[in-house]
Protein backbone atom coordinates (compact mmCIF):
# COMPACT_ATOMS: atom_id res chain seq x y z
CA UNK A 1 0.00 0.00 0.00
CA UNK A 2 2.97 2.61 1.15
CA UNK A 3 4.47 1.92 -2.49
CA UNK A 4 2.11 3.33 -4.37
CA UNK A 5 2.02 6.57 -1.91
CA UNK A 6 4.98 6.62 -2.74
CA UNK A 7 4.88 6.58 -6.29
CA UNK A 8 2.66 8.97 -6.42
CA UNK A 9 4.54 11.80 -4.26
CA UNK A 10 7.50 11.01 -5.91
CA UNK A 11 5.72 11.92 -9.34
CA UNK A 12 4.01 14.88 -7.68
CA UNK A 13 7.40 16.44 -6.68
CA UNK A 14 8.80 15.90 -9.97
CA UNK A 15 6.13 16.84 -12.22
CA UNK A 16 6.02 20.21 -10.14
CA UNK A 17 9.69 21.16 -9.83
CA UNK A 18 8.76 24.68 -11.40
CA UNK A 19 6.60 26.57 -9.21
CA UNK A 20 4.92 28.17 -12.82
CA UNK A 21 3.67 24.67 -12.87
CA UNK A 22 1.75 24.75 -9.84
CA UNK A 23 -2.06 25.95 -10.80
CA UNK A 24 -4.37 25.02 -8.19
CA UNK A 25 -6.42 23.29 -11.67
CA UNK A 26 -3.37 21.69 -12.68
CA UNK A 27 -2.36 20.10 -9.85
CA UNK A 28 -6.16 19.20 -8.77
CA UNK A 29 -6.61 17.59 -12.09
CA UNK A 30 -2.92 15.22 -11.72
CA UNK A 31 -3.41 14.33 -8.29
CA UNK A 32 -7.10 13.57 -8.88
CA UNK A 33 -6.36 11.18 -11.54
CA UNK A 34 -3.54 10.06 -9.76
CA UNK A 35 -5.11 8.84 -6.76
CA UNK A 36 -8.41 7.49 -9.21
CA UNK A 37 -7.49 3.60 -8.51
CA UNK A 38 -6.23 3.82 -5.63
CA UNK A 39 -9.45 5.12 -4.42
CA UNK A 40 -10.83 2.51 -2.05
CA UNK A 41 -7.40 2.06 -0.27
CA UNK A 42 -6.96 6.16 0.07
CA UNK A 43 -10.60 6.37 1.81
CA UNK A 44 -9.41 3.14 4.83
CA UNK A 45 -6.60 4.95 5.03
CA UNK A 46 -8.11 8.11 5.36
CA UNK A 47 -10.66 7.17 8.06
CA UNK A 48 -8.25 6.08 10.36
CA UNK A 49 -8.54 8.97 11.63
CA UNK A 50 -10.26 12.53 11.50
CA UNK A 51 -10.00 14.89 8.98
CA UNK A 52 -9.56 18.55 9.50
CA UNK A 53 -9.49 20.62 6.41
CA UNK A 54 -7.42 23.67 8.22
CA UNK A 55 -4.53 21.69 8.26
CA UNK A 56 -4.04 22.29 4.36
CA UNK A 57 -1.81 25.40 3.06
CA UNK A 58 -3.41 28.70 4.19
CA UNK A 59 -2.90 29.89 0.96
CA UNK A 60 -3.81 28.02 -2.49
CA UNK A 61 -1.03 30.61 -5.15
CA UNK A 62 1.62 29.09 -6.71
CA UNK A 63 4.27 29.64 -4.93
CA UNK A 64 2.74 27.89 -1.36
CA UNK A 65 1.59 24.93 -3.12
CA UNK A 66 4.95 24.58 -4.71
CA UNK A 67 6.45 24.44 -0.83
CA UNK A 68 3.83 22.44 -0.31
CA UNK A 69 4.77 19.71 -2.51
CA UNK A 70 8.26 20.15 -2.07
CA UNK A 71 7.97 19.54 1.95
CA UNK A 72 6.16 16.35 1.48
CA UNK A 73 7.92 13.22 2.96
CA UNK A 74 7.44 9.95 0.67
CA UNK A 75 8.90 7.88 3.26
CA UNK A 76 6.10 9.19 6.09
CA UNK A 77 3.72 6.45 7.26
CA UNK A 78 1.11 5.87 4.56
CA UNK A 79 -1.95 7.25 6.95
CA UNK A 80 -0.52 10.10 7.44
CA UNK A 81 0.59 10.65 4.11
CA UNK A 82 -2.86 9.73 2.20
CA UNK A 83 -4.36 12.22 4.99
CA UNK A 84 -2.23 14.58 3.86
CA UNK A 85 -3.20 14.51 0.26
CA UNK A 86 -6.96 14.28 1.06
CA UNK A 87 -6.80 17.21 2.39
CA UNK A 88 -4.96 19.17 0.34
CA UNK A 89 -7.42 17.79 -2.61
CA UNK A 90 -10.05 18.38 -0.94
CA UNK A 91 -9.09 21.86 0.24
CA UNK A 92 -8.44 23.08 -3.51
CA UNK A 93 -12.24 21.20 -4.00
CA UNK A 94 -13.33 23.92 -2.17
CA UNK A 95 -11.94 26.73 -3.09
CA UNK A 96 -12.13 26.08 -7.02
CA UNK A 97 -16.26 25.28 -6.58
CA UNK A 98 -16.42 28.26 -4.15
CA UNK A 99 -14.46 30.86 -6.62
CA UNK A 100 -17.75 31.69 -8.01
CA UNK A 101 -16.32 31.33 -11.75
CA UNK A 102 -18.52 29.31 -13.63
CA UNK A 103 -16.44 29.23 -16.52
CA UNK A 104 -14.12 26.36 -17.44
CA UNK A 105 -10.75 25.80 -16.13
CA UNK A 106 -8.28 24.27 -18.29
CA UNK A 107 -7.94 21.99 -20.01
CA UNK A 108 -5.40 20.37 -18.08
CA UNK A 109 -3.09 16.93 -18.24
CA UNK A 110 -4.02 14.44 -16.21
CA UNK A 111 -1.62 11.58 -15.02
CA UNK A 112 -2.89 9.49 -17.44
CA UNK A 113 -1.84 12.08 -20.23
CA UNK A 114 -5.17 12.73 -21.13
CA UNK A 115 -6.91 16.41 -21.04
CA UNK A 116 -9.60 16.99 -18.08
CA UNK A 117 -11.43 20.53 -17.95
CA UNK A 118 -12.95 21.71 -14.39
CA UNK A 119 -16.43 23.00 -13.60
CA UNK A 120 -17.30 24.20 -10.72
CA UNK A 121 -20.72 22.37 -9.41
CA UNK A 122 -23.88 23.96 -8.51
CA UNK A 123 -27.27 22.81 -8.83
CA UNK A 124 -30.20 24.56 -9.92
CA UNK A 125 -32.23 22.95 -7.08
CA UNK A 126 -29.56 23.86 -4.22
CA UNK A 127 -30.96 26.87 -2.88
CA UNK A 128 -34.60 25.88 -3.74
CA UNK A 129 -34.28 22.64 -1.33
CA UNK A 130 -32.06 23.87 0.60
CA UNK A 131 -29.27 21.46 -0.18
CA UNK A 132 -25.99 21.74 1.24
CA UNK A 133 -24.32 21.20 -2.33
CA UNK A 134 -24.33 20.04 -5.67
CA UNK A 135 -23.72 15.84 -4.98
CA UNK A 136 -26.38 13.50 -5.58
CA UNK A 137 -26.62 9.75 -4.32
CA UNK A 138 -25.08 8.27 -7.36
CA UNK A 139 -22.07 10.94 -6.61
CA UNK A 140 -21.31 10.04 -3.11
CA UNK A 141 -20.89 6.56 -3.86
CA UNK A 142 -18.95 6.40 -7.29
CA UNK A 143 -15.37 7.02 -7.93
CA UNK A 144 -13.44 10.32 -6.02
CA UNK A 145 -16.99 11.86 -5.95
CA UNK A 146 -16.83 11.05 -1.85
CA UNK A 147 -13.96 13.38 -1.86
CA UNK A 148 -14.89 16.09 -4.74
CA UNK A 149 -17.65 17.45 -4.26
CA UNK A 150 -17.73 21.06 -5.93
CA UNK A 151 -15.76 20.48 -8.35
CA UNK A 152 -16.81 18.83 -11.48
CA UNK A 153 -13.38 17.13 -13.78
CA UNK A 154 -14.81 15.88 -17.03
CA UNK A 155 -12.47 13.97 -19.98
CA UNK A 156 -11.91 16.46 -22.75
CA UNK A 157 -11.89 12.98 -25.23
CA UNK A 158 -15.75 12.17 -23.69
CA UNK A 159 -17.07 16.49 -22.99
CA UNK A 160 -16.55 20.01 -24.68
CA UNK A 161 -17.36 22.44 -22.15
CA UNK A 162 -18.49 26.03 -23.54
CA UNK A 163 -18.39 29.02 -21.69
CA UNK A 164 -21.80 31.23 -21.71
CA UNK A 165 -21.19 34.18 -22.93
CA UNK A 166 -21.31 37.33 -19.85
CA UNK A 167 -23.55 39.30 -21.39
CA UNK A 168 -26.05 35.84 -20.81
CA UNK A 169 -24.68 34.68 -17.72
CA UNK A 170 -25.76 37.48 -15.63
CA UNK A 171 -29.21 37.12 -17.15
CA UNK A 172 -29.34 33.31 -15.33
CA UNK A 173 -28.50 34.19 -11.97
CA UNK A 174 -29.70 33.99 -9.26
CA UNK A 175 -29.31 30.13 -8.62
CA UNK A 176 -32.40 29.01 -7.16
CA UNK A 177 -34.28 27.72 -10.24
CA UNK A 178 -38.83 27.86 -10.66
CA UNK A 179 -39.62 25.83 -13.18
CA UNK A 180 -42.91 26.48 -14.52
CA UNK A 181 -44.50 25.95 -18.75
CA UNK A 182 -45.84 28.77 -20.49
CA UNK A 183 -49.67 27.66 -21.36
CA UNK A 184 -51.67 27.80 -24.50
CA UNK A 185 -49.12 27.85 -27.13
CA UNK A 186 -50.40 26.22 -30.46
CA UNK A 187 -49.57 22.90 -31.16
CA UNK A 188 -46.79 22.50 -34.19
CA UNK A 189 -48.64 21.26 -37.48
CA UNK A 190 -45.28 20.01 -39.63
CA UNK A 191 -45.37 15.98 -40.10
CA UNK A 192 -43.03 13.89 -41.17
CA UNK A 193 -42.66 11.54 -44.57
CA UNK A 194 -41.27 7.98 -44.90
CA UNK A 195 -39.68 7.39 -47.74
CA UNK A 196 -37.57 4.27 -49.30
CA UNK A 197 -34.46 5.73 -47.43
CA UNK A 198 -35.68 5.80 -44.26
CA UNK A 199 -37.78 8.73 -42.46
CA UNK A 200 -37.35 12.36 -44.19
CA UNK A 201 -38.55 15.69 -43.14
CA UNK A 202 -38.42 18.48 -45.59
CA UNK A 203 -39.62 21.93 -45.49
CA UNK A 204 -43.15 21.52 -44.99
CA UNK A 205 -45.72 23.35 -47.35
CA UNK A 206 -47.17 25.20 -44.55
CA UNK A 207 -43.56 26.24 -43.43
CA UNK A 208 -44.44 30.06 -43.38
CA UNK A 209 -47.16 29.99 -40.99
CA UNK A 210 -44.98 27.35 -38.99
CA UNK A 211 -42.61 30.63 -39.32
CA UNK A 212 -45.20 32.61 -37.94
CA UNK A 213 -46.38 30.69 -35.06
CA UNK A 214 -42.76 29.81 -33.60
CA UNK A 215 -42.19 33.84 -33.38
CA UNK A 216 -45.27 33.60 -31.95
CA UNK A 217 -43.95 31.07 -29.69
CA UNK A 218 -40.75 33.13 -28.58
CA UNK A 219 -42.47 36.57 -28.04
CA UNK A 220 -44.87 34.73 -25.81
CA UNK A 221 -41.71 33.65 -24.10
CA UNK A 222 -40.10 37.33 -24.04
CA UNK A 223 -43.82 38.13 -22.26
CA UNK A 224 -43.82 35.48 -19.74
CA UNK A 225 -39.93 36.11 -18.81
CA UNK A 226 -39.00 32.65 -19.50
CA UNK A 227 -34.87 32.35 -18.75
CA UNK A 228 -34.81 28.80 -20.73
CA UNK A 229 -37.38 27.64 -23.95
CA UNK A 230 -37.48 24.25 -25.24
CA UNK A 231 -39.05 23.61 -28.31
CA UNK A 232 -39.50 19.93 -30.37
CA UNK A 233 -37.39 17.66 -32.09
CA UNK A 234 -37.31 18.19 -36.12
CA UNK A 235 -39.35 21.35 -35.41
CA UNK A 236 -37.43 24.44 -37.06
CA UNK A 237 -36.65 23.98 -41.04
CA UNK A 238 -33.55 26.28 -42.21
CA UNK A 239 -35.78 29.07 -43.11
CA UNK A 240 -37.22 29.56 -39.80
CA UNK A 241 -34.25 28.82 -38.66
CA UNK A 242 -32.31 31.85 -39.67
CA UNK A 243 -36.28 33.67 -38.98
CA UNK A 244 -35.89 32.79 -35.33
CA UNK A 245 -32.17 33.99 -34.92
CA UNK A 246 -33.37 37.46 -36.59
CA UNK A 247 -36.19 38.07 -33.76
CA UNK A 248 -33.63 36.90 -31.48
CA UNK A 249 -30.83 39.42 -32.72
CA UNK A 250 -33.18 42.33 -33.21
CA UNK A 251 -35.42 41.86 -30.14
CA UNK A 252 -35.10 44.14 -27.19
CA UNK A 253 -36.06 41.74 -24.86
CA UNK A 254 -33.52 40.09 -22.34
CA UNK A 255 -35.77 36.75 -22.53
CA UNK A 256 -35.13 34.10 -23.66
CA UNK A 257 -31.86 33.95 -22.42
CA UNK A 258 -31.41 30.05 -23.88
CA UNK A 259 -33.16 28.14 -26.40
CA UNK A 260 -32.99 24.70 -27.44
CA UNK A 261 -34.58 23.74 -30.66
CA UNK A 262 -35.05 20.53 -32.75
CA UNK A 263 -34.02 21.46 -36.64
CA UNK A 264 -35.66 19.40 -39.67
CA UNK A 265 -33.59 16.79 -41.42
CA UNK A 266 -31.03 18.77 -43.40
CA UNK A 267 -27.87 17.02 -45.63
CA UNK A 268 -24.93 16.15 -44.00
CA UNK A 269 -21.41 15.48 -45.38
CA UNK A 270 -22.56 12.21 -46.03
CA UNK A 271 -24.33 10.73 -48.74
CA UNK A 272 -27.62 9.77 -48.05
CA UNK A 273 -27.89 10.69 -44.92
CA UNK A 274 -29.14 14.01 -43.24
CA UNK A 275 -28.51 15.55 -39.83
CA UNK A 276 -31.05 15.57 -37.15
CA UNK A 277 -29.63 18.04 -35.01
CA UNK A 278 -30.05 19.95 -31.20
CA UNK A 279 -29.27 23.39 -31.14
CA UNK A 280 -28.98 25.65 -28.58
CA UNK A 281 -28.81 29.34 -28.99
CA UNK A 282 -28.60 32.65 -26.65
CA UNK A 283 -30.44 34.76 -26.52
CA UNK A 284 -29.14 36.88 -29.24
CA UNK A 285 -29.35 34.39 -31.86
CA UNK A 286 -25.99 33.41 -31.57
CA UNK A 287 -25.35 29.21 -31.95
CA UNK A 288 -23.61 28.55 -28.93
CA UNK A 289 -23.61 24.74 -29.86
CA UNK A 290 -25.37 22.09 -32.30
CA UNK A 291 -25.47 18.57 -31.22
CA UNK A 292 -26.27 15.31 -33.14
CA UNK A 293 -28.50 12.78 -32.46
CA UNK A 294 -26.83 9.53 -30.62
CA UNK A 295 -29.64 6.82 -31.55
CA UNK A 296 -31.71 6.71 -35.08
CA UNK A 297 -35.29 6.02 -34.67
CA UNK A 298 -37.25 3.22 -36.86
CA UNK A 299 -40.85 3.18 -38.09
CA UNK A 300 -42.98 0.08 -39.84
CA UNK A 301 -42.03 -0.23 -43.22
CA UNK A 302 -45.76 -0.02 -44.71
CA UNK A 303 -47.87 2.35 -42.14
CA UNK A 304 -50.97 0.76 -44.14
CA UNK A 305 -49.97 -2.99 -42.87
CA UNK A 306 -49.84 -3.90 -39.42
CA UNK A 307 -48.89 -7.73 -40.33
CA UNK A 308 -45.40 -6.13 -41.57
CA UNK A 309 -42.23 -6.93 -39.46
CA UNK A 310 -39.83 -4.31 -41.05
CA UNK A 311 -38.32 -1.46 -39.76
CA UNK A 312 -37.09 1.59 -41.73
CA UNK A 313 -34.15 3.02 -39.95
CA UNK A 314 -34.15 6.99 -39.31
CA UNK A 315 -31.52 8.08 -42.54
CA UNK A 316 -29.18 10.43 -40.10
CA UNK A 317 -26.01 10.51 -39.37
CA UNK A 318 -25.68 9.81 -36.06
CA UNK A 319 -22.80 10.78 -33.39
CA UNK A 320 -19.64 8.63 -33.15
CA UNK A 321 -19.27 6.79 -30.15
CA UNK A 322 -15.93 9.09 -29.34
CA UNK A 323 -18.30 11.71 -30.38
CA UNK A 324 -17.64 14.73 -26.97
CA UNK A 325 -20.97 15.98 -25.57
CA UNK A 326 -21.47 19.93 -25.40
CA UNK A 327 -21.83 21.20 -22.30
CA UNK A 328 -22.25 24.82 -21.29
CA UNK A 329 -21.20 25.97 -18.11
CA UNK A 330 -23.62 28.54 -16.45
CA UNK A 331 -24.78 30.40 -13.17
CA UNK A 332 -27.61 27.40 -12.70
CA UNK A 333 -25.09 24.63 -13.37
CA UNK A 334 -23.49 22.73 -16.70
CA UNK A 335 -26.43 22.62 -19.06
CA UNK A 336 -26.64 19.72 -21.41
CA UNK A 337 -29.16 19.58 -25.01
CA UNK A 338 -29.93 15.60 -26.24
CA UNK A 339 -32.71 14.62 -28.73
CA UNK A 340 -35.68 12.53 -27.68
CA UNK A 341 -33.81 8.23 -27.55
CA UNK A 342 -30.15 9.88 -26.30
CA UNK A 343 -32.07 10.63 -23.26
CA UNK A 344 -32.75 6.92 -22.06
CA UNK A 345 -30.93 4.94 -24.74
CA UNK A 346 -27.65 3.31 -22.73
CA UNK A 347 -25.07 5.10 -24.61
CA UNK A 348 -26.12 8.26 -24.56
CA UNK A 349 -27.69 8.03 -20.21
CA UNK A 350 -24.41 7.25 -19.49
CA UNK A 351 -22.59 9.75 -20.84
CA UNK A 352 -25.48 12.40 -19.33
CA UNK A 353 -24.89 10.41 -16.03
CA UNK A 354 -20.93 11.81 -16.19
CA UNK A 355 -21.78 14.45 -17.05
CA UNK A 356 -22.57 16.31 -14.04
CA UNK A 357 -25.17 18.36 -15.85
CA UNK A 358 -27.49 20.51 -14.09
CA UNK A 359 -29.83 20.89 -16.37
CA UNK A 360 -31.07 18.64 -18.98
CA UNK A 361 -33.17 19.70 -22.55
CA UNK A 362 -34.65 17.26 -24.47
CA UNK A 363 -36.35 18.38 -28.06
CA UNK A 364 -38.55 14.68 -28.13
CA UNK A 365 -40.94 13.83 -31.30
CA UNK A 366 -42.34 10.52 -29.83
CA UNK A 367 -46.36 8.84 -29.34
CA UNK A 368 -44.55 7.87 -25.87
CA UNK A 369 -43.03 9.58 -23.06
CA UNK A 370 -42.59 6.93 -20.63
CA UNK A 371 -39.12 5.61 -21.02
CA UNK A 372 -37.79 9.38 -21.16
CA UNK A 373 -39.59 10.39 -17.90
CA UNK A 374 -38.03 7.11 -15.82
CA UNK A 375 -34.50 8.08 -17.17
CA UNK A 376 -35.06 11.63 -16.04
CA UNK A 377 -36.69 10.33 -12.85
CA UNK A 378 -32.96 8.58 -12.56
CA UNK A 379 -30.51 11.57 -13.30
CA UNK A 380 -33.33 13.27 -10.52
CA UNK A 381 -32.44 10.69 -7.76
CA UNK A 382 -28.76 10.20 -9.03
CA UNK A 383 -27.68 13.73 -10.06
CA UNK A 384 -29.92 15.73 -8.19
CA UNK A 385 -30.49 16.93 -12.24
CA UNK A 386 -33.92 18.99 -13.72
CA UNK A 387 -35.18 17.23 -17.12
CA UNK A 388 -36.93 19.26 -19.26
CA UNK A 389 -38.51 17.77 -22.50
CA UNK A 390 -40.72 19.53 -25.25
CA UNK A 391 -42.26 16.61 -27.20
CA UNK A 392 -44.92 16.68 -30.26
CA UNK A 393 -46.64 13.81 -31.66
CA UNK A 394 -45.18 12.10 -34.85
CA UNK A 395 -48.40 12.76 -37.38
CA UNK A 396 -50.53 15.67 -36.05
CA UNK A 397 -52.72 15.65 -38.44
CA UNK A 398 -54.19 12.46 -37.56
CA UNK A 399 -57.07 13.36 -34.58
CA UNK A 400 -56.95 9.76 -33.34
CA UNK A 401 -52.95 10.43 -32.29
CA UNK A 402 -52.49 11.94 -28.77
CA UNK A 403 -49.35 13.43 -28.75
CA UNK A 404 -47.51 12.11 -25.48
CA UNK A 405 -47.24 14.39 -22.58
CA UNK A 406 -44.08 16.70 -22.61
CA UNK A 407 -42.43 17.12 -18.54
CA UNK A 408 -40.29 18.31 -16.39
CA UNK A 409 -39.09 15.74 -14.18
CA UNK A 410 -37.31 17.83 -10.66
CA UNK A 411 -35.86 15.60 -7.36
CA UNK A 412 -39.48 15.51 -6.00
CA UNK A 413 -42.20 16.04 -8.56
CA UNK A 414 -42.65 15.01 -12.37
CA UNK A 415 -44.93 17.46 -13.79
CA UNK A 416 -46.89 15.91 -17.26
CA UNK A 417 -47.19 19.01 -19.30
CA UNK A 418 -50.70 17.52 -21.59
CA UNK A 419 -51.42 18.51 -25.40
CA UNK A 420 -50.74 20.91 -26.83
CA UNK A 421 -47.37 22.11 -24.91
CA UNK A 422 -44.81 21.20 -27.64
CA UNK A 423 -43.08 24.12 -26.01
CA UNK A 424 -41.48 24.16 -22.55
CA UNK A 425 -40.07 26.92 -20.52
CA UNK A 426 -37.36 27.28 -17.55
CA UNK A 427 -37.70 30.32 -15.60
CA UNK A 428 -35.16 31.37 -13.04
CA UNK A 429 -36.75 33.35 -10.46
Amino acid sequence: MASWLTTCVEDLKRSFLDPQLCIGGRVFVYLATSLRSHVNDLSNLNNQSSLRLNEAPPKLDQVSIAIWISQLDSSAQPARLAKRLVRFIKQLDQRIGASGEFAPLGPYPGKDGNGYTIVPRCSVLGERFGLTNAVGPADQAADLEWLIQHCAILDTRKFVVKRLPLHLSSQLNPLSCHLRAVTGLLPFENQLSTTATGIVMGDPSNDKPIGIELIEVVKQAERHEVDVLVLPELTVSADNFALIQQHLANSTSRFPTLLALGRTHHPSDMPGLCYNQAVLLGGDGEVLFAVDKRSAVAVPGKADDPNDRQYIREATKIAADDEPLPLLATPIGLIAVVTCLDLFHERGFQQLMSSHASLVLVPSLSPKTKPHQEAAARLARSRWAVTVMANRPLDATDPGRKAAPSFIQHVTVLTPLDAPHDVVSVRTD
